[in-house]
């Protein structure tokens, strides 16, 4: 998306052991995407020969506690490019891993076996077309 980003992560003890950071103690998992924003930032504005922050909000996290929250939010990651109007099908946004759970691209975004195994998906469920419209109230529990 232009002006955000979103990743479905699953947490293990590894990534909650704190690490130190600037005098602060902080999870592993939170380092590492203080670390990807950090670099990301220096190199676009040095891309771009500007300075300062290239996000307005801090970054947000939630726990996707139930199977059904988790399955709902994994197909509003895919399908916000097209509720954005920036493409017409799923297929066409290029920063996406939805190529990868249909078998159209190989692996380099997401662990595609271990996604379809927390949340259940097979190829069928995956390809289903009624899967893939979500109603508007269920859009809103995801920010709930």
């Amino acid at each position: 998306m232009p002006n955000h980003f979103h990743f479905m992560v699953e947490v293990n003890n590894v990534s909650l052991e704190p690490i130190k950071w600037g005098g602060n103690l902080m999870p592993y998992i939170s380092n590492g995407f203080q670390l990807l924003q950090s670099s990301y930032s220096k190199r676009i504005n040095f891309r771009e020969n500007r300075t300062g922050s290239l996000f307005q909000q801090k970054t947000k996290s939630k726990l996707l506690e139930t199977k059904n929250y988790a399955l709902t939010t994994f197909w509003y990651l895919h399908q916000n490019p097209m509720k954005a109007s920036l493409v017409k099908n799923i297929l066409n946004w290029e920063y996406s891993s939805y190529k990868e759970y249909c078998g159209l691209q190989s692996e380099n975004l997401s662990n595609v076996a271990l996604g379809k195994q927390i949340l259940n998906l097979s190829e069928i469920d995956f390809k289903s077309a009624e899967m893939m419209e979500l109603s508007e109230k269920e859009i809103e529990n995801i920010f709930l």
